[in-house]
């Protein structure tokens, strides 16, 4: 069975597209009515987004009922675009194919371990609670929503990515997107071309792609490498010639190298390391293990090298010493931790941004302070917990559509490491890899004895819930 809903009775088709006639003029009405506040609400340079946006938007939706799944690509290639915040191109496509799911073509059917769906539920309920003790309703209100929009973002995928094709082709396109991106850097950070100041940091010496900030930036760009390390290890997933995943793979490593963010690199290095002691850990997985020991090897040599030539060595020294403002954040965390621990429910959504100076720069202590120790707890369990599902998965060698267990496991630990020091809570790429992780565990397409071709790659059987 496919997440594509098959067709009823006429009756039932026919009302199913006057639902959505009716819900589609609702949704342009709405957008008209707030056309003339939006200048209010956003501003002037905001507001005149608004027209082609909504527009884009109508065609999309329009585009999306008959063919959803170019929709979800473009949404996943669009990850790569964070430059204009809190909503992004990113959220837009993606809101389409949920608002299909209610009025579509879709179904819902989330695919989650019992563990991570009782600790996401435990979350949410935490940061709903939290809003009592708010004390700027509105920004509380707004942050919560973006929240909660990250929460059903994470199940959502794993009902839409149950259907056949899905999550390959999703995987490709952020993919896709990622090497663009870093590319366009890393060539800005070396040359100057036209536009190639939007990929550079302000000072010029870091690159942050399309986002706001570098330490945003290289933490999107590590599944990508570390779903190109497997892929180089054992082929299965992008099916790319191997020379194209290589160059892949060393324009995303040079893209978290030159975005010279700490917590990135710690990130990319630590999804590595578990990659290869998982392939360490099997048994049959040696050529494998060799091929990925010996191409890491490689490009470190290659990336060192280039670093030195081009005097970005002293940087990446540099970076790596203790930075003027890192006593304050420390500080910051300090403080945080210590009102944060004496609050059941926190201080409310948002708090962070608007009772303290500074953000908190972790994703644990900004939970601790604004959702207190139920919220905190929550997240703890929800992060652990999916830590153990990754772990099962990469046991027992579960992949879907060749996304295996052992990247997802990686992936997972770099980017939990990656939230101690950086703020994640709303990192996009965050609850994606959750929905991933939740998915392959529940619904995998290959496991330990799945069939192997003569070529290396994975003959993947039909899904389980085929």
């Amino acid at each position: 069975m496919t997440s594509v809903a098959s067709s009823g009775g006429p009756r039932t088709a026919s009302f199913g597209r006057g639902l959505s006639l009716i819900l589609l003029v609702a949704f342009a009405a709405a957008c008209g009515a707030a056309m003339g506040r939006a200048p209010l609400l956003l501003g002037e340079s905001k507001a005149t987004l608004l027209v082609p946006a909504l527009a884009v938007g109508a065609l999309g939706l329009c585009f999306g009922y008959l063919r959803p799944l170019p929709v979800l690509c473009a949404g996943m290639a669009l990850l790569s675009f964070a430059r204009i915040q809190p909503l992004t191109p990113a959220d837009g496509a993606i809101a389409i194919c949920m608002l299909l799911t209610l009025v579509g073509p879709l179904r819902f059917r989330p695919a989650m371990p019992a563990g991570p769906a009782l600790a996401l539920a435990l979350f949410t309920l935490g940061t709903l609670l939290s809003l009592t003790e708010s004390v700027h309703t509105g920004a509380a209100l707004s942050f919560e929503t973006h929240t909660l929009f990250f929460v059903f973002l994470a199940v959502w995928l794993t009902s839409a990515l149950r259907t056949n094709g899905w999550t390959r082709a999703a995987v490709r396109w952020y993919l896709l997107g990622a090497v663009i991106t870093a590319g366009l850097g890393v060539l800005a950070w070396v040359v100057h071309y036209p536009g190639s100041d939007l990929f550079v940091y302000a000072n010029g010496k870091r690159i942050q792609g399309l986002y706001l900030d570098p330490n945003a930036f290289g933490p999107y760009l590590v599944p990508a490498a570390v779903v190109c390390l497997e892929d180089l290890m054992r082929p299965r997933l992008l099916r790319w010639p191997p020379i194209v995943v290589l160059l892949s793979f060393i324009t995303l490593l040079l893209g978290v190298v030159l975005s010279f963010s700490r917590a990135a690199t710690a990130n990319l290095a630590l999804a590595c390391l578990v990659v290869v002691l998982v392939y360490a850990l099997r048994s049959g997985r040696r050529k494998a293990l060799v091929r990925g020991v010996a191409i890491l090897a490689a490009c470190v040599v290659c990336a060192a090298g280039a670093l030195v030539q081009t005097g970005a060595i002293s940087i990446l020294q540099q970076r790596a010493q203790a930075q003027s403002y890192d006593s304050q954040r420390f500080s910051t965390q300090a403080l945080a931790l210590d009102k944060g621990s004496t609050r059941l429910l926190g201080y409310g959504p948002g708090a962070v941004e608007t009772e303290l100076s500074l953000n908190t720069h972790s994703t644990f202590v900004w939970s601790l302070f604004e959702n207190g120790i139920l919220g905190f707890a929550a997240l703890l369990l929800l992060v652990l917990s999916t830590a153990s599902t990754a772990w099962r998965s990469a046991r027992l060698d579960n992949a879907r559509e060749g996304l295996g267990g052992a990247t997802l496991l990686g992936c997972w630990l770099g980017l939990s490491f990656n939230g101690l020091v950086v703020d994640t809570y709303h990192y996009r790429i965050l609850w994606v890899l959750a929905a991933l992780v939740w998915l392959v565990a529940t619904v995998p397409t290959s496991g330990d004895r799945a069939i192997v071709d003569s070529s290396g790659r994975d003959c993947a059987p039909a899904t389980r819930d085929a």
